[in-house]
């Protein structure tokens, strides 16, 4: 008799055999073991495709129960199905207090030894079939990461570096990586790249390797991320991402124009997803009407956080909206991105402060055009705005292919559940998500959970009762039932809750509805709708009350804030072993970059001005006014050689713990003492905001001695002058300033004695 698992495909018993160790997560050891073959083979496959790798030698010890450490122990048969490896901080790193440094006493478990070039290098070798590299650590990969990738993984189609998303007061503080291997990249498949948080030169890095890529690149997927994001690099990716379907672009920098986004919509014929995540370039008020062609977009989404800070004109782009073609659009998709709760007392808490640049208001009248003629919208998410009740009626009736809305309600929550016609009209409708305008929600809302909490959260007593009698509940009668929003007894006197039959009408009127939610940070919660699978009255329904709860990712970035403020991150200054690139490669890639750098040098002097700046030497000055900093650009490009230790093939890895401790060494970075503070970040007392970068001229070609100012800050007038006269320097400035160059000295003293002296 045939067994029955031999009938099945490989896939349909991959897919069973997922469902059933993410429900029994202990029945991984019977499958890989006790049940044949052919369900080791895929049981195998499902369980080593994903790895999970932390960043500590310390985790590939065979005495460690890690799944990396099982394929380690035996890569000959396991490490064929490793197709994604994800590259995370060490949980030792994130406990620690102190600099990360080998411990003296080999038993010691309280610091880790972050994956050596040469160790690194070991394991990606064992991984012949590897598909994608993820890596989401705070500390760099290794310069040379790229080159190895090359040689040991030639299948490789999928490279990510994105560190941890953090606050920006702890996420300006993790140094940016150079990335000077990344050109090599492109002797790969490569279908998606995902990059962030980048130094200037890695920027550099990455605009080689999207020229060297050329019109014939692969790549599908992209997603870029840091300060440097400008025009010149948005060209680059139009000229070489022909084949280019989802894209996603994020700066905290102000160098990015409307020609930037222009080049793309222009150049970029299959892009099919375009994603602005919190973009603080200058883009103008009419950039959606500049653009003479556009790519067939299905889906557009533009996202702006409302913690801040944004500059004045970070929205001004969205009022050009209308003129976008919707022909065929299918997701719209313009959101506000809130600040993750903070944990007080194990409890967690937003903050209710807006930055006033992306504060609530009504929505304009030329969005309301848009959605009125989006007829092929399937999905709608706009809570940017406050839509009214005679918004959300006029756009309903225009698209009547929804099937997710998502909006801001400039009403209270009931007056929703009385618009059960309107709803009623999108037979296609699955989830409605609303947040309502905390002026319309009075009310304490209720305390969201963790994503993996209990269905509430424990109400504290005085004092414990150690015996008690157990009292049945007293059933409610009907009035009481209909009354009934929720379980928690505090919701009853919420007035912003809505009623149960008030819910229960609405979603009888909307007969695919699953989900009704009502979000943000007033949110109460969301209802699950569920109908009989027989029943073809849509009368028959049953729903069910969830209260508030975060997200993974927000919970992620919750825990990871509390660990590094627990850390302090001294350890942000460890370097790997054999972090620095060298070779043949790496000198030839390094005077490539030269040239460039030095080629750039010689367009930007050469501007053929005349008058006091002709033979004068250009003032250095930062590329861009941007809310976070990097001090790497100034570390050299290829340093020199640090010796790793060999790493043994095959299990064990690693020699014995002893002897593996003993061939260590503690590692430091040494700190450039070129690496400053840039000046226009220097805040003065009086003022209490950054001061602008200044630069004194003398008599010549008729022209006065003048102080200018950066993009973007007015000049001072002379009352402010005045203020600084006398003005002690900052204890953060004088921190920066102390222990520098002498020539930094200089400058720094000439800078505060011109606004001095006006």
């Amino acid at each position: 008799m045939t067994p029955p698992f031999d009938i099945l495909s490989e896939s349909c018993l991959e897919t069973i055999i997922l469902r059933i160790l993410e429900l029994v997560p202990s029945a991984r050891i019977a499958f890989l073991s006790s049940l044949g073959k052919r369900i080791h083979e895929s049981a195998a496959r499902v369980l080593f495709h994903t790895l999970i790798v932390q960043d500590d030698e310390q985790t590939l010890l065979p005495s460690v129960n890690t799944s990396s450490a099982a394929v380690i122990a035996n890569p000959r048969r396991y490490a064929k199905h490793v197709k994604k490896l994800i590259v995370r901080d060490s949980d030792a790193l994130m406990r620690t207090a102190n600099i990360v440094t080998l411990p003296k006493d080999e038993s010691s478990s309280s610091t880790c030894t972050p994956l050596s070039t040469t160790c690194l290098e070991t394991l990606l070798k064992l991984y012949s079939n590897l598909e994608a590299l993820c890596w989401e650590g705070c500390l760099q990969p290794p310069d040379g990461l790229c080159e190895i990738l090359v040689g040991c993984n030639p299948r490789l189609r999928s490279f990510s570096y994105d560190p941890p998303a953090l606050p920006l007061p702890q996420r300006k503080n993790l140094i940016k990586w150079d990335a000077p291997s990344l050109p090599l990249l492109a002797d790969l498949p490569i279908t998606t790249l995902r990059l962030s948080w980048l130094s200037q030169t890695g920027t550099r890095t990455f605009t080689s390797l999207l020229q060297d890529l050329g019109e014939h690149s692969t790549l599908e997927d992209l997603s870029v991320d840091f300060v440097w994001l400008d025009d010149p690099l948005c060209e680059a990716i139009a000229a070489n991402g022909r084949k280019l379907r989802r894209l996603r672009l994020s700066t905290s920098g102000t160098k990015l124009t409307d020609k930037g986004i222009i080049a793309i919509l222009e150049g970029c014929d299959a892009l099919e997803d375009l994603l602005l995540d919190q973009i603080q370039g200058r883009l103008s008020r009419a950039l959606w009407s500049k653009p003479t062609g556009f790519p067939k977009l299905r889906r557009l989404h533009i996202t702006i956080s409302e913690s801040g800070p944004s500059h004045s004109w970070t929205t001004d782009h969205l009022m050009s909206l209308e003129y976008l073609p919707t022909a065929g659009l299918s997701e719209m998709s313009v959101t506000r991105t809130e600040a993750p709760p903070r944990i007080y007392n194990d409890v967690p808490m937003y903050d209710p402060t807006v930055d006033d640049t992306v504060s609530l208001q009504p929505l304009p009248a030329a969005m309301q055009r848009l959605f009125r003629e989006a007829k092929s919208f399937t999905i709608l998410q706009c809570d940017f705005w406050m839509f009214s009740i005679t918004d959300i009626k006029m756009i309903l009736d225009g698209c009547p292919r929804l099937e997710s809305v998502q909006f801001c309600l400039d009403a209270p929550f009931s007056k929703l559940l009385t618009l059960t016609s309107i709803f009623a009209n999108l037979s296609n409708l699955n989830q409605l998500r609303v947040s309502v305008n905390h002026v319309h929600a009075p009310g304490k809302p209720p305390v969201p959970l963790p994503p993996h909490g209990p269905p509430s959260l424990p109400t504290p007593t005085d004092s414990p009762v150690l015996k008690s009698k157990a009292v049945l509940p007293q059933l409610l009668d009907f009035d009481q039932m209909q009354n009934q929003t929720c379980l928690a007894k505090a919701d009853l006197s919420d007035p912003s809750m809505p009623l149960l039959r008030d819910i229960k009408r609405f979603v009888r009127k909307c007969p695919k509805l699953e989900t009704l939610e009502w979000y943000g940070k007033f949110g109460r919660g969301s209802w699950i709708v569920k109908r009989a699978v027989k029943s073809k009255i849509s009368m028959n329904v049953s729903v069910e009350y969830r209260p508030p709860k975060i997200s993974d990712s927000v919970w992620a970035m919750m825990t990871r804030e509390q660990e590094f403020e627990m850390s302090n991150m001294r350890w942000i200054e460890t370097v790997r072993r054999g972090q620095e690139w060298t070779g043949e490669k790496a000198e030839l890639l390094a005077k490539e970059r030269q040239v460039n750098n030095m080629d750039a040098s010689a367009c930007d002097g050469a501007d053929g001005r005349s008058g006091r700046n002709r033979g004068r030497p250009k003032k250095i000055r930062a590329s861009s006014i941007s809310t976070s900093s990097s001090n790497s650009d100034l570390t050299p490009l290829t340093p020199k050689l640090s010796d790793g230790f060999p790493v043994q093939m095959f299990s064990p890895l690693t020699p014995p713990h002893s002897d593996f401790l003993k061939r260590l060494a503690p590692l430091h970075r040494e700190r450039d003492d070129t690496e400053v503070r840039p000046p226009h970040q220097a805040k003065i007392p009086a003022l209490g905001k950054e001061s602008p970068s200044t630069r004194a001229t003398g008599q010549e070609g008729g022209v006065a001695g003048e102080m200018r100012t950066l993009p973007g800050y007015l000049p001072r007038k002379d009352k402010d002058l005045e203020e600084v006269k006398g003005a002690r320097i900052p204890g953060h400035l004088q921190h920066a300033v102390e222990g520098k160059k002498e020539d930094y000295d200089v400058k720094a003293k000439f800078q505060w004695r011109c606004i001095a002296n006006g």
